[in-house]
């Protein structure tokens, strides 16, 4: 997304400019909890009235003067629309024989004017907004899509008590199993 956005990234390349980013970002995120607990703060709204005091506070106390004075930001000056695409996430589908493709609990078709046989086993980039909205690329043309059927979602993944509780079951039932039946029928 750096390209996309034309961002140079300028990596730490000593362990000592490493650890020191590490050490900020732990000290930020347990200081800044620590310091709601304890003036009370339990909302979004009151972390976010509390945010401003807490970064001049805190840049009061650990920031330093750049090295260059000079500003290295630059303006966004394609438009809030290349903006919006720059900012898109980006995933690859190779198109059926059929010009289908399946994403985000879906099967869509590309709709074609014509046969559309260039497009079978194309591949494809969909591009997914932030408002939701999917755009389906190839070689810089956007494709028209339908959405033709959902796909059923699968049952969520067992987790550590649903799975504790279903082998505490099997458990007992074994144990029952393997003891012998008592004569006054008491297990």
């Amino acid at each position: 997304m750096a390209e996309r956005l034309r961002i140079d990234l300028i990596h730490a390349l000593t362990p000592q400019a490493k650890g020191r980013v590490e050490r900020a970002n732990q000290t930020l995120q347990d200081r800044l909890v620590k310091e709601m607990r304890l003036r009370g703060i339990s909302s979004i709204e009151e972390a976010q009235a509390f945010a401003p005091i807490f970064i001049a506070t805190w840049n009061a106390k650990f920031a330093a003067p750049p090295r260059e004075s000079e500003d290295a930001h630059r303006p966004w000056t394609d438009g809030p629309e290349a903006l919006k695409e720059a900012l898109a996430r980006r995933e690859e589908r190779t198109l059926s024989k059929a010009l289908t493709f399946s994403a985000g609990g879906a099967v869509h078709c590309v709709r074609t004017s014509g046969p559309g046989i260039a497009l079978r086993g194309a591949r494809v980039t969909l591009l997914h907004f932030l408002n939701g909205a999917m755009r389906v690329r190839y070689k810089n043309r956007t494709l028209d899509i339908t959405r033709v059927k959902s796909l059923p979602t699968p049952s969520p993944a067992e987790d550590e008590k649903t799975i504790n509780v279903r082998l505490d079951a099997i458990v007992l039932a074994a144990r029952r199993a393997a003891q012998p039946d008592s004569p006054l029928g008491c297990g």
